[in-house]
C-alpha cells in the first residue's frame, strides 16, 4: 500500500486549488464576455470590454516549483533570493514587496493583470534556488 506524506498531499492540493481557480476565472470571463456581446451596448464599449478581457487573461505563468521552494521548511527567504539575482533591498521595501507579489502571482487591482516574473527573471530565480 502506498502512503503519501503530508507535504506531498499539501503540494498536490495546492496545485489542484490553483488550477481550479484558473478554470473558474476563465469561465467567469467567458460568461462576462458573452453578456457584454449580448447586452445591447454600443460597439465602442464592447471593444473596451474585449480589451479588458484579454488583459485579464493574458496568461498566468506556471511556476509552482518556485512557490513551493519558498514555502518549504528550511527553504530560502525571498529577500535572499532577490539579492542573489541582483535586485537590491531598498529601505522602503518597494523591491521586496514587488518580488513577493511576483512570487505569489497577486492580481494587480489597477490593470487586472498578474504580477509575475518575466522569462529571464524566472530563470535567475530558479537557478538561485537550484531548481532545474
Amino acid at each position: 500500500m502506498y502512503y503519501m506524506s503530508k507535504e506531498n498531499i499539501k503540494i498536490k492540493l495546492r496545485e489542484a486549488i490553483d488550477e481550479l481557480f484558473n478554470i473558474n476565472e476563465k469561465q467567469k470571463h467567458r460568461h462576462n464576455n458573452r453578456l457584454n456581446h449580448n447586452g445591447g451596448k454600443d460597439g465602442h464599449e464592447k471593444n473596451k470590454n474585449i480589451k479588458k478581457h484579454t488583459e485579464n487573461t493574458s496568461g498566468k505563468k506556471e511556476y509552482a516549483d518556485v512557490k513551493r521552494g519558498f514555502e518549504k521548511l528550511g527553504g530560502p527567504s525571498m529577500v535572499d533570493i532577490m539579492k542573489l539575482i541582483g535586485i537590491e533591498d531598498d529601505e522602503k521595501g518597494v523591491n521586496r514587496s514587488l518580488f513577493r507579489k511576483k512570487v505569489k502571482q497577486i492580481k494587480n487591482v489597477e490593470t487586472g493583470s498578474y504580477y509575475q516574473f518575466d522569462d529571464e527573471e524566472l530563470a535567475k530565480v530558479r537557478s538561485a534556488m537550484d531548481i532545474k
